[in-house]
Formats: structure tokens, sequence, C-alpha cells
């Protein structure tokens, strides 16, 4: 698959062309997403060099702090922002993302750095051209998880969770993707079924490290 090819499928809701999710992640997502993998040690997930019980252990706590109770809230409300056109929003809620721990936040604006810089060639800007720009001027941090916008919005939590788990267990030899409560599919179902406003409290409780 090219760049080329690649670009073209990149959409914002301008482009009204909805990529549908698929067990495993669609190839043309994880050809997008691997520079993130070559240029970021991990996402915000960093479990350190822990493997087995202790790694679910460490992705059960990250999955209950960090992503049900506020990354994955946040990333719904800013889709739901681009749908309505509304950019004040997607700003604002990518600024209260700079609430998390110092690291993770430094973490999550490096991967989304390097997301913005490889979706610069899609055809369909709309929003993201927009978010772009509030970026690179310094009205916007530039979230990883904000920048996840322009896939559907299923696909965007489960990418998400994907590229966090990926990224953090490289070292890992061979470790078995999450299953049960802690599967990426479930974790999307409890999240698109749980916004209810919430989530901000939390974060002086989230242990992303």
């Amino acid at each position: 698959m090219s760049r080329r090819e690649v670009e073209d499928r990149v959409v914002s809701l301008d482009g009204g062309l909805p990529v549908e999710p698929s067990h495993g992640g669609e190839p043309w997502v994880r050809w997008l997403l691997q520079s993130v993998r070559a240029r970021c040690e991990v996402a915000v997930f960093a479990p350190g060099h822990v493997a087995g019980p202790m790694l679910t252990v460490a992705w059960k706590k990250f999955t209950d702090s960090v992503f049900l109770r506020l990354t994955a809230p946040q990333m719904i409300r800013a889709w739901q922002a681009v749908a309505n056109r509304d950019r004040a929003t997607l700003v604002a809620l990518d600024l209260a993302l700079e609430t998390q721990p110092a690291p993770s936040a430094r973490r999550s604006r490096a991967a989304g750095a390097v997301l913005l810089r490889n979706t610069r060639g899609a055809r369909y800007q709309g929003v993201l051209g927009h978010f772009r720009a509030d970026v690179e001027d310094g009205t916007a941090p530039g979230h990883l998880a904000i920048v996840f916008f322009h896939l559907s919005l299923t696909q965007v939590l489960v990418e998400y969770l994907r590229l966090e788990w990926e990224m953090a267990t490289r070292e890992v030899p061979h470790p078995p993707e999450p299953s049960g409560e802690l599967g990426f599919a479930s974790l999307v179902t409890n999240a698109l079924g749980g916004v209810d406003g919430k989530g901000m409290e939390w974060w002086s409780e989230a242990a992303a490290e």
C-alpha cells in the first residue's frame, strides 16, 4: 500500500467516506499509525518492563482510571464536535487533556504531532486541517486522542486502544491481545455506553506512568 493510497483513505467527516472497523485493524490504519510506533517509544500507557499477570493488572488500571474515565469520553465528545463542525469545542477538549500527569501529557502530544504530520497530505482535510493549524499556531496542544477524530467513532476508540497496547508491549515476547472485559471491543462498548459528562474529576487518580 502506497502513501498516496493511505492519504486518500484518511478523511474527516467532511469527506463523507466512513471507515468501518474490522477485526485486527484496517491495514491502511495500521500503515498510517506505523510512524507513531516508529517515532514514539510508547503512547500514554507506559507499564514499564512487565509481562504476564502484571501486564494485565497494569492494562486494567490504565483502562479503568484513564481510558474509560477520561480519554474515551473526551474522544467521543471530540468526534461529536467534528460532526457539528465545532472547532472551538474540539480545541477545548484538546486543552482539557493537558490536566493529565505531565509525563502522560508529554507522550500524548508527541504521538499526536507525529500523526498530524503523517496526515498532512490527506485528500479530505476539513476540520482536520483547521485543527492542524490550531496546533501549529499554539492554540491547541494536539493530543493523540483528539487527533484520532478523522476515523469513524468505533474505529477511533478501537484503534486508539490497539495502538496503546502494541506500543507498550513491543518488548514483551508474543503478548496475547487483551480479552474479555479488558478486550478492545468490550472496552469500546463500555465507553460508548458510559458517557455521562463525568471524567475530569478522576485525573488525580489516573496513573498512566
